[in-house]
Formats: C-alpha cells, structure tokens, sequence
C-alpha cells in the first residue's frame, strides 16, 4: 500500500463512518451540539493521523506476517 492510498482510505473511513459515530455518540453523552462537535472534529483529527501511521506501519512490517 503506498503512502498515498494509506490516506486516502483513512479519509473515506473517518468521512463516513468514523465521524457520524463520534458525533452521535458525543451528543447522547454530552447532550451539547457544540461540544459534540469540538470533541468529534479533535478525536476524528487525531485518530485519521493515528490511524494513517498504524496503515503503514502495517503494510510495510506486519502484512509479510499473514501472506504465507
């Protein structure tokens, strides 16, 4: 997987699965929209980074591990 692939997938995945679900499960715990919001867009920046790093990290040291 290139570098550019890893970002995109984690984009799609945050854009529309992550972010939706963050933001529901934020309003039902806070019950503010604002706040909702703010803690969404901070944990969804965070993970999207996270999760760029972890998809390349993988392809490139732990995916040789499973394609015997």
């Amino acid at each position: 997987m290139t570098r550019k692939e890893a970002l995109i997938k984690s984009l799609v995945w945050r854009l529309f699965v992550s972010i939706p679900i963050s933001f529901v499960v934020s309003y039902l715990y806070i019950g503010q929209i604002l706040k909702s919001i703010e803690l969404t867009i901070i944990l969804n920046i965070s993970g999207t980074i996270l999760y760029y790093f972890f998809d390349l990290f993988w392809y490139n040291h732990i995916k040789k591990y499973f394609n015997k």
